[in-house]
């Protein structure tokens, strides 16, 4: 888990336009954990591979940590095409309780995970 919080420090202070201070520590990584390990996400990233022979794969940003006005964690999940991340999905985390809400980019609203794989059921 070291190298991957590593790997996102980098990611976070790379496409920032300035430096942030990223918190390492266990809330962080159950966080994290939460979004590689859901079902969409691994699907995603096996795809992605499979289509790039490889090559490319999804990446975690932590876009934000908490605030007392944004409670919750900003996750970004893209791929790295060389030029730009190209999101997949964007989560917003509540450590607390561990919510998970996505944030659809074309709508601009936010669902539960619920709410979302019923909405990505009736479009298949």
């Amino acid at each position: 888990m070291n190298k991957l919080f590593a790997i996102l420090l980098l990611l976070t202070l790379a496409f920032s336009g300035e430096a942030q201070t990223v918190k390492s520590d266990a809330t962080l990584d159950k966080v994290l954990n939460a979004i590689i390990n859901l079902k969409e996400v691994k699907a995603r990233d096996a795809y992605v591979k499979k289509m790039t022979k490889g090559e490319r794969h999804l990446k975690y940003i932590v876009d934000s940590e908490p605030t007392k006005l944004e409670p919750d964690y900003r996750i970004n999940v893209g791929e790295d095409n060389g030029d730009t991340i190209h999101s997949h999905f964007f989560f917003l985390v509540f450590p607390k309780s561990m919510q998970i809400k996505v944030v659809d980019e074309m709508s601009g609203k936010t669902m539960d995970l619920k709410t979302w794989r019923a909405q990505a059921t009736k479009i298949r």
